[in-house]
C-alpha cells in the first residue's frame, strides 16, 4: 500500500474507533466490546443454566401429565378405582412442589388426597369424554369417599 492509500485508511479507521468509543451501544451491537468478554460469558453460563432450569421442569411437567392420562385412562376403562386414580395424581404432583400447591389452592378443603380425587373428577370430566353415566357413577364414588362434600 502506498501512502495515498493508507492515509485515507487510517483517517476511516480513526473516524470508526471514536465513533465506537463515542457510543458504547454500537460497539456492543457490533459484538467489538471485547472488554466485556469475562462479563458475557457469565450471563452465557446463567442463561444455560437457566435453559437447562426450564427444560427439566418441562420434563417433569410431560412425565407428571403423562401418569395423570394413564391413570385417568385406567380409571376410565374401570381398571382403577378413583382412590386409586387419586393416589396415582397425588404422586404425580409430589415430584412438583408448585403442583401441589395449585391443587391445594384450587381445592382448600379437606386432604391432600380428597384434593386429588376432586383433580381426578375434573381431569376425567373434561379430558375423557366419558359419558354421564359413568360420570355419574364416579362423583358418587366420590361421595362415599368423602361423605361432607
Amino acid at each position: 500500500m502506498t501512502r495515498r492509500t493508507l492515509a485515507p485508511a487510517g483517517l476511516a479507521a480513526a473516524a470508526l474507533a471514536a465513533g465506537l468509543i463515542a457510543c458504547p451501544s454500537w460497539t456492543r451491537a457490533a459484538g467489538l466490546d471485547v472488554w466485556n468478554l469475562p462479563e458475557l460469558t457469565r450471563q452465557c453460563d446463567e442463561e444455560e443454566a437457566r435453559r437447562d432450569g426450564l427444560a427439566d421442569r418441562r420434563d417433569n411437567l410431560f412425565r407428571r401429565n403423562a401418569a395423570k392420562r394413564a391413570a385417568a385412562a385406567e380409571l376410565a376403562a374401570g381398571r382403577l378405582d378413583l382412590a386409586g386414580a387419586a393416589a396415582e395424581f397425588l404422586a404425580a404432583d409430589a415430584t412438583c412442589p408448585v403442583a401441589l400447591e395449585a391443587l391445594r389452592f384450587q381445592f382448600r378443603d379437606g386432604p391432600d388426597q380428597k384434593r386429588a380425587a376432586r383433580a381426578v373428577l375434573v381431569w376425567v370430566k373434561y379430558r375423557s369424554g366419558l359419558p354421564a353415566d359413568d360420570l355419574a357413577r364416579l362423583e358418587a364414588e366420590f361421595r362415599a369417599l368423602y361423605p361432607t362434600g
